[in-house]
Protein backbone atom coordinates (compact mmCIF):
# COMPACT_ATOMS: atom_id res chain seq x y z
CA UNK A 1 0.00 0.00 0.00
CA UNK A 2 2.90 1.98 1.04
CA UNK A 3 4.17 1.99 -2.49
CA UNK A 4 1.17 2.63 -4.63
CA UNK A 5 0.78 5.55 -2.57
CA UNK A 6 4.25 6.98 -3.43
CA UNK A 7 3.78 6.12 -7.15
CA UNK A 8 0.40 8.11 -6.81
CA UNK A 9 2.68 10.95 -4.52
CA UNK A 10 5.02 11.15 -7.52
CA UNK A 11 2.62 11.00 -10.20
CA UNK A 12 0.88 14.10 -8.67
CA UNK A 13 4.04 15.65 -8.43
CA UNK A 14 5.00 15.17 -12.27
CA UNK A 15 1.67 16.29 -13.35
CA UNK A 16 2.49 19.54 -10.95
CA UNK A 17 5.72 20.12 -12.64
CA UNK A 18 4.28 19.41 -15.99
CA UNK A 19 1.17 21.88 -15.85
CA UNK A 20 3.13 24.76 -14.31
CA UNK A 21 6.31 24.34 -16.07
CA UNK A 22 6.84 27.06 -19.03
CA UNK A 23 8.68 26.07 -22.18
CA UNK A 24 9.90 27.58 -25.12
CA UNK A 25 11.88 26.39 -27.80
CA UNK A 26 12.95 27.87 -30.73
CA UNK A 27 15.54 27.00 -33.80
CA UNK A 28 18.24 29.42 -33.95
CA UNK A 29 20.41 29.68 -37.03
CA UNK A 30 18.20 27.76 -38.87
CA UNK A 31 19.63 24.45 -37.84
CA UNK A 32 20.05 24.56 -33.69
CA UNK A 33 17.06 23.58 -31.43
CA UNK A 34 17.14 25.58 -27.95
CA UNK A 35 14.51 25.73 -25.30
CA UNK A 36 14.34 27.53 -22.48
CA UNK A 37 12.02 26.16 -18.82
CA UNK A 38 11.22 28.33 -16.04
CA UNK A 39 8.80 26.98 -13.35
CA UNK A 40 8.55 29.42 -10.19
CA UNK A 41 11.91 31.42 -10.17
CA UNK A 42 14.03 28.57 -12.08
CA UNK A 43 15.56 29.46 -15.20
CA UNK A 44 17.02 26.33 -17.31
CA UNK A 45 18.29 26.76 -20.63
CA UNK A 46 19.19 23.67 -22.98
CA UNK A 47 20.95 25.24 -25.64
CA UNK A 48 21.68 22.59 -28.73
CA UNK A 49 19.15 20.02 -27.54
CA UNK A 50 20.38 16.44 -28.76
CA UNK A 51 23.84 18.07 -30.02
CA UNK A 52 27.06 16.60 -28.59
CA UNK A 53 28.56 19.93 -27.77
CA UNK A 54 24.89 21.28 -26.36
CA UNK A 55 24.84 22.78 -22.63
CA UNK A 56 22.75 23.93 -19.77
CA UNK A 57 22.42 26.82 -18.36
CA UNK A 58 21.29 27.44 -14.89
CA UNK A 59 20.12 31.13 -15.03
CA UNK A 60 18.62 31.07 -11.52
CA UNK A 61 17.34 28.25 -9.05
CA UNK A 62 16.40 29.89 -6.04
CA UNK A 63 12.75 28.75 -5.49
CA UNK A 64 11.05 28.19 -2.11
CA UNK A 65 8.71 25.85 -3.43
CA UNK A 66 11.23 23.50 -6.45
CA UNK A 67 14.67 22.49 -6.56
CA UNK A 68 16.73 21.46 -9.51
CA UNK A 69 19.90 19.60 -10.54
CA UNK A 70 22.02 17.72 -13.17
CA UNK A 71 22.35 13.98 -13.41
CA UNK A 72 25.66 12.96 -14.77
CA UNK A 73 24.38 9.49 -14.64
CA UNK A 74 21.54 9.51 -16.94
CA UNK A 75 22.34 13.17 -18.17
CA UNK A 76 19.13 14.49 -17.33
CA UNK A 77 17.65 17.14 -15.53
CA UNK A 78 15.59 16.74 -12.61
CA UNK A 79 13.07 18.99 -10.80
CA UNK A 80 11.37 18.22 -7.89
CA UNK A 81 8.39 19.70 -5.51
CA UNK A 82 10.61 20.29 -2.12
CA UNK A 83 7.62 19.56 0.09
CA UNK A 84 6.04 16.49 -1.71
CA UNK A 85 8.05 13.03 -2.74
CA UNK A 86 8.49 12.70 -6.28
CA UNK A 87 10.11 13.81 -10.12
CA UNK A 88 10.21 15.55 -13.56
CA UNK A 89 12.88 14.80 -15.66
CA UNK A 90 14.31 17.13 -18.54
CA UNK A 91 15.85 15.39 -21.64
CA UNK A 92 18.74 17.35 -22.99
CA UNK A 93 19.03 15.26 -26.30
CA UNK A 94 14.92 16.08 -27.22
CA UNK A 95 13.63 18.66 -25.05
CA UNK A 96 11.21 16.71 -23.59
CA UNK A 97 10.15 16.03 -19.77
CA UNK A 98 9.33 12.36 -18.52
CA UNK A 99 7.95 10.84 -15.31
CA UNK A 100 10.68 8.85 -14.48
CA UNK A 101 14.93 8.62 -15.10
CA UNK A 102 14.84 5.55 -17.51
CA UNK A 103 12.62 7.11 -19.81
CA UNK A 104 14.44 10.05 -20.25
CA UNK A 105 17.84 8.35 -20.12
CA UNK A 106 16.34 6.45 -23.33
CA UNK A 107 15.52 9.49 -25.36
Amino acid sequence: MTYLLSILISFSVFGDIKDNIKINCEINNETRKDCKYTIDKIKIEVVGVGENLGSILFHSTKSKKYWVKYNIGPKCIMISHKDKFGLAFISPRNGKIYKNVSSCELN
